[in-house]
């Protein structure tokens, strides 16, 4: 929890505050008011548009303890995975089919919106992935002798949710593009499944691009919390030139990566230097 906090938690303190405090016009569910409203904003992830799922994730975080205690309960025992991800997978089931009928276009979609950022919406995830790594030696077997059915799964199911999507008529609306559907879920499986594959088959052959991933991986989060902010400014910017849209939004999305994963090793260098030149690393890690 120490190593998390700091690696975790405290970027995800500073940038909430850089949103609240410096753009407060990219707030979601209204605007703080007061030092209660700024707090609640402040905790549930309304800050920025993408920070929902940055409070969703920090509540694993906390529960890593029950990722711990369910690949003890598992290990040496597939028959208890296997009930384990059924159980779990028609809990997550049921979960989004509520989400479906009274939040997605539904009569609590603005009382509602909190269910997406509490850790039950995406419990199968955290299950998948501790069964994955109590049996991956014959998981990653069986993935990695049949990756083309898996490409053609993954495939099936990007034309069916990319095929729902459209049913709602044109012009295209993303509110009709939720992520959080029950068809999504094995899309969503289907896709960390594929992308795990591709990690299986770079690390037998021993990849050269598997550096480059750990270095990415490294600061991700950090480069995550901070691309909405460069984002806003990218577009600030870009507004006024009076470029195609097909070379400006392909730049504006290279310049916000750019800048994000720029600033996050630009902040832990700081960091880093100051930490060791004034002598205090023994007070603090990370």
């Amino acid at each position: 929890m120490i190593n998390r906090w700091h690696i975790l938690f405290i970027p995800s303190i500073l940038w909430t505050t850089v949103y609240l405090v410096f753009l407060p016009q990219l707030q979601q569910h209204g605007h703080y008011h007061d030092l209660t409203s700024f707090v609640w904003q402040f905790i549930n992830g309304n800050a920025a548009p993408h920070l929902w799922y940055n409070v969703m994730m920090l509540q694993f975080i906390v529960l890593m303890p029950l990722s711990w205690a369910l690949a003890r309960w598992c290990t040496d025992n597939p028959q208890r995975g296997i009930i384990v991800f059924i159980l779990t997978l028609a809990f997550e089931l049921a979960w989004h089919w509520i989400y479906k009928l009274e939040i997605f276009h539904g009569p609590q979609a603005q009382q509602w919106y909190l269910f997406d950022r509490i850790f039950p919406s995406f419990i199968i995830f955290a299950v998948s992935g501790t069964l994955l790594w109590v049996f991956h030696e014959s998981i990653c077997l069986f993935v990695m002798k049949h990756w083309g059915l898996l490409v053609n799964i993954w495939c099936l199911l990007l034309y069916y949710v990319t095929f729902n999507f459209f049913n709602y008529g044109t012009p295209v609306s993303l509110d009709n593009a939720p992520y959080y559907l029950p068809s999504m879920i094995f899309y969503n499986l289907a896709s960390i499944g594929l992308i795990a594959t591709i990690a299986m088959y770079m690390q037998k052959f021993r990849s050269q691009w598997i550096p480059l991933v750990h270095w990415v991986a490294l600061y991700a989060h950090r480069a995550y919390l901070s691309h909405v902010f460069w984002l806003y400014w990218n577009w600030k910017l870009l507004a006024h030139w009076t470029i195609p849209l097909m070379i400006k939004f392909p730049l504006l999305i290279l310049m916000t990566v750019l800048l994000a994963f720029i600033s996050a090793y630009g902040f832990h260098w700081l960091w880093s230097t100051l930490k060791y030149n004034f002598h205090f690393r023994h007070l603090i890690n990370g």
